[in-house]
């Protein structure tokens, strides 16, 4: 993993605990599995380890997964924030990052649809009991990214690539 990072950035680095908001460390605690910068799961489905990390290069801030496949691990950018390279996170009011990552586990999640005609739905498993709702049924770990608790988004793998959809206001 170590090596896919560094092909990737060498200067990449993780955003360390300390800089994320008070309340932001307290509602999310660590665990074996899972911080508020990185969590490990196996979210293309090969049961090998996968690890998604939210940090910083020199220029920007991102979000990059450590994906396994064939010839050992890849990173893949799913997320890129220009100039992001502060502690300080997207509200200026409120000190320290809150802007985290909270994993998701396989299984189904009632969603609202902000955009039916979004291309995801194409490549996910879903059903649709109500015109603005989709049951998405996971069947790989997936990650959400929150930020300041006024919305997140769902990243979920499927059909080779990573899938955006928007699960919070």
């Amino acid at each position: 993993m170590r090596q896919a990072l560094d092909r990737y950035d060498r200067t990449f680095r993780l955003w360390n605990y300390d800089e994320f908001a008070s309340w932001v460390r307290q509602g999310f605690p660590p665990n074996d599995r899972a911080a508020l910068s990185a969590i490990l799961g196996d979210f293309n489905g090969d049961h090998l380890p996968d690890l998604v990390l939210n940090g910083r290069t020199r220029q920007d801030g991102v979000i990059v997964v450590l994906l396994s496949d064939s010839a050992g691990y890849r990173a893949v950018e799913v997320s890129r924030w220009p100039g992001d390279t502060s502690a300080s996170g997207m509200s200026a009011d409120v000190p320290g990052r809150d802007t985290y990552l909270v994993p998701t586990p396989p299984g189904s999640i009632d969603l609202p649809i902000f955009d039916p005609a979004d291309s995801a739905w194409t490549a996910l498993d879903y059903e649709s009991p109500a015109p603005a709702r989709r049951i998405l049924r996971l069947h790989n770990d997936a990650f959400s990214v929150n930020f300041e608790e006024k919305g997140s988004a769902l990243c979920v793998y499927a059909k080779g690539r990573f899938w955006w959809i928007v699960s919070g206001d």
